[in-house]
């Protein structure tokens, strides 16, 4: 604004004073006071600002003292040299706002120069670039006469940009550009009886409107009147000559309580229409002047309106492939359809694949003996527990004993066969034959040796199966035991850091694990990516970033899947995708083939995670950070020799799902103009070591085996002690307190109790009468 002794306006302030932009077909001139430059481009006009800065030029102010109100340019002016050029009018800065000759100034600025490179001979014809450092020639000249500061002064020119017309509220002028003539008229020729201050103005070279408000004095009521007058003008003498006007209410200016009721109404004559949106191409930095152009809405967005604003998102569980820019479809049932679908994509493809298994945990028991005794002294409520429980086997045949026990009875007391004597004579030498026992003395401990046996065998099966469970890797289930996971097997899982040197064994195998190649596998989900559209891959080499090549690209069913091979491991890498086109989700994953050298097993690598989420949509700056981590499992054998060691490598992948993962409104508010997708891989400081080692050697479980065998027979033995000792004396006891007496046929009376005794005979060795069972 104006101070009250020097001319000393806001620069940076572009509505002051006049219209500071002008265009046509041929330039587009901006005034750029704040930097005493005009900015001007050459068309043709593009909506890719790169290309439009090579025909775009900076031209200083022929004077740093000159401030320009405002340009003008011919709507009709032609792409020939002798129209290259443009008018401008202004005031000297600096200067007091009193009477002072040639304060006020006008001219054209007019480039004669030729492009740099061809292509349909000038600016106007198509030519790519032009040279902004020779051809420009500024012409100007300066008002006549003594005039105070023009707060208010405004410029036109005709159809073809021949002749510009000013007006001010003192004076009027004509410019011709082809003579660099100026004329002025020393007064205000629209409305000389009273004071009119100019606002805006246009020309068409036979008739001009211009609007500007009437000054009706410090003591009128309404101070300003707002005047619109149609007039004509004589190019020679800069003299103007109203036709008509038209005066409009105060109600509805800015007078009338400073309302916005004189405001116009909104038209979309301009608008775009639906299903398309508004494009231009090119760096946020440059400051040219930028076109866009009408484009159909991307897949995974519609427009069903006409206005300016951009394509919506397709809501979550509709899609929209393309087809159609001004409407989304549902999705099917069970599928990925998130915000911005492009298809429904079945939820079977996004399973990523986790390689790597938790290791399993040591057995509560891990002595042999232990899980040896409860094998053999438990059942099982389930069939087969009960089907392979020695136990149930045993009390099996000690049923049968029982029962052969109770013919034996029968066949001494009860059955009065000529041959019944003799049969259990024979069996009682066999059931003496298999006493162990009795040591052979007892032909009822030769019964009970069958549950022994059945014990022992049973035992002996066990072990032999037991022994061969290990390792874990090609153990079968244990079909031999209640528990069909039972192993002979205890593991130990440890946190190493790799500050610590490893031992020669675990060195050998950390280095096949560093020496197997990396395929980094990435997917982007429910996409119209494709492998056409110039996706790339950098990886970060020292502060630089360096092209990676794909060893393999593939796009099917709306999934775009990259694959390279990865120079280290520990790597930076991003994906580069050109284009606003939405993505819905992520799939990373690594692969690598393994080998096999001497007791060293490096496994195949393929592990791959996916991110996605059904509300939105992925964004178009991700990060992931990758951790890998060595897993050495270390396998002791069973015999002696080399310890087995097999490697794997394990990832973690971190992903910030709110930074990831946008709306639609960070969609749209989105600035960015592609999508880049980040991977830090990086190695931990630390491995993990698994060590399996059997639970118990051959040599082991063959002693524990005899242990067991000498303890079931002592078992047993203690058993048949008590048995002897207190049950069969009771039982001798309520026998003969029970039975009645009976008269043998030599006349003798005995007791049916007292034939107890012909159960048993007196032993040869022993003279005490000891009962034993023949």
């Amino acid at each position: 604004m104006s101070t009250n002794l020097t001319f000393s306006p806001d620069t940076s302030d572009y509505d002051a004073y006049g219209l500071k932009v002008a265009a046509n077909d041929l330039l587009i001139v901006e005034a750029q006071n704040k930097y005493t430059q005009f900015l001007i481009q050459f068309a043709p006009y593009t909506d890719n600002i790169e290309q439009m800065s090579q025909s775009s030029c900076s031209v200083e102010y022929s004077d740093s003292s000159h401030y320009i109100y405002a340009v003008t340019l011919g709507k009709n002016q032609t792409s020939t040299s002798s129209q290259r050029y443009f008018f401008f009018v202004g005031e000297m800065l600096g200067v007091t706002e009193t009477s002072l000759m040639n304060r006020t100034f006008v001219g054209i600025l007019n480039y004669t120069g030729v492009s740099s490179m061809g292509g349909g001979g000038g600016p106007g014809g198509g030519s790519s670039s032009i040279n902004c450092n020779q051809g420009f020639t500024y012409s100007i000249q300066y008002v006549t006469g003594s005039y105070i500061h023009q707060e208010h002064l405004v410029v036109t020119t005709d159809l073809t940009g021949s002749i510009a017309y000013g007006f001010s509220d003192l004076f009027t002028f004509t410019y011709t550009a082809l003579t660099n003539r100026l004329i002025v008229h020393a007064n205000n020729s629209i409305s000389p009886s009273t004071s009119y201050l100019p606002y805006a103005v246009d020309f068409d070279g036979t008739y001009g409107v211009i609007a500007g408000f009437i000054n009706n004095g410090r003591n009128s009521r309404i101070k300003y009147s707002p005047t619109v007058y149609l007039f004509i003008v004589n190019a020679t003498t800069a003299v103007a000559t109203t036709l008509s006007s038209w005066t409009y209410s105060t109600n509805g200016t800015w007078q009338s309580g400073q309302s916005f009721s004189g405001a116009d109404l909104y038209t979309a004559k301009y608008d775009i229409p639906s299903g398309y949106y508004s494009s231009t191409t090119g760096s946020l930095d440059q400051t040219v002047p930028a076109f866009s152009t009408q484009m159909p809405c991307i897949a995974g967005t519609y427009k069903n309106a006409t206005n300016i604003r951009p394509c919506s998102l397709c809501p979550s569980l509709t899609k929209n492939d393309g087809n159609s820019s001004t409407a989304c479809t549902t999705c099917a049932n069970n599928t990925f359809c998130p915000l911005g679908a492009t298809y429904d994509i079945s939820s079977d493809l996004l399973t990523g694949f986790i390689q790597a298994a938790a290791y399993p945990k040591s057995p509560e028991n891990t002595i042999f003996d232990d899980i040896l005794i409860l094998n053999m002294f438990s059942i099982g409520s389930s069939s087969h527990c009960i089907t392979v429980s020695p136990i149930f086997w045993a009390i099996i045949v000690a049923i049968i004993a029982f029962i052969v026990m109770l013919v034996m009875v029968l066949l001494k007391h009860y059955i009065r066969h000529p041959r019944a004597p003799e049969r259990y004579e024979m069996l009682t030498t066999i059931f003496k034959q298999t006493d162990l026992i009795g040591e052979g003395e007892l032909w009822i401990g030769g019964l009970l040796s069958f549950c022994i046996l059945v014990l022992v065998i049973f035992a002996y099966i066990f072990s032999s199966k037991y022994y061969k469970q290990y390792p874990l890797e090609t153990a079968q289930a244990s079909t031999f035991a209640c528990d069909t996971t039972i192993l002979n097997a205890k593991f130990e899982t440890k946190l190493q850091s790799l500050t610590i040197p490893l031992s020669s064994e675990l060195q050998e195998m950390a280095a096949l694990l560093n020496e197997q190649e990396f395929y980094l596998n990435v997917a982007f989900i429910n996409t119209v990516f494709t492998c056409s559209d110039s996706v790339t891959l950098f990886y970060l080499l020292g502060n630089s970033w360096t092209t990676l090549s794909f060893t393999s690209c593939n796009y099917s069913s709306y999934i775009l899947s990259l694959s390279a091979l990865l120079p280290y491991k520990s790597i930076t890498v991003r994906f580069n995708l050109p284009g606003i086109n939405t993505i819905g989700g992520l799939r990373i994953g690594i692969s690598g083939s393994g080998e096999t050298e001497s007791y060293l097993t490096l496994n195949d690598l393929n592990f791959s995670e996916t991110f996605n989420q059904t509300e939105k949509m992925l964004g178009q700056d991700v990060h992931v950070a990758v951790q890998l981590t060595k897993v050495i499992n270390e396998t002791v054998p069973l015999e002696i020799g080399e310890e087995t060691l097999s490697g794997l490598w394990v990832a973690s992948l971190t992903l910030n799902y709110y930074d990831s993962f946008v709306s639609e409104s960070d969609y749209l508010d989105s600035t960015l103009t592609e999508t880049n997708v980040t991977l830090v891989l990086s190695e931990t400081g630390y491995y993990i070591l698994n060590e399996q080692q059997p639970i118990a050697k051959q040599t082991e479980i063959i002693f524990h085996n005899l242990l067991f065998t000498i303890v079931v027979l002592e078992l047993f033995g203690l058993l048949f002690l008590l048995f002897k000792l207190l049950l069969l004396p009771l039982a001798s006891f309520l026998i003969t307190r029970c039975r009645p007496t009976r008269t043998e046929k030599n006349g003798n009376r005995v007791g049916d109790s007292g034939d107890l005794e012909n159960l048993h005979d007196h032993h040869p060795n022993n003279g005490k009468g000891l009962i034993e069972m023949k």
